[in-house]
């Protein structure tokens, strides 16, 4: 764990595990606390110039990191499946639970909806 001491006077500073980046209000400590509460973590990438920012990304973090255990010929034809469409495999496996449990339509089928209508 590394920290990057974005330190502005109101005790904030900034702690990056792996990939993730986490605000840590430290008030008037001066050390690390043996426990953090991560679960309102948010991804920035790149550089990490100022608070706002990170304030900004706390605010519009709309996914969560979860792990749960998927068959290992489910991955694999997620996978291949994802890179025919050119997305990534969590995207494209985003998407198909969207479309299943949420009910939602795909851009694909909202179009193909469209073309019909206009052109039928």
């Amino acid at each position: 764990m590394s920290i990057t001491d974005l330190e502005d006077g109101h005790g904030i500073n900034v702690v990056q595990c792996g990939t993730m980046w986490y605000e840590v209000r430290m008030g008037s400590e001066k050390h690390m606390k043996p426990n953090y509460d991560f679960t309102k973590g948010a991804v920035i990438k790149g550089r990490i110039d100022s608070k706002s920012q990170v304030d900004e990304a706390v605010d519009n973090q709309h996914k969560i990191l979860t792990s749960i255990r998927l068959d290992r010929d489910l991955v694999q034809a997620a996978k291949e499946r994802a890179a025919e469409e050119g997305i990534g495999y969590l995207t494209w496996l985003n998407k198909k639970l969207r479309e299943s449990i949420l009910n939602e339509e795909s851009l694909e089928d909202r179009i193909e909806k469209l073309e019909k209508a206009v052109f039928n």
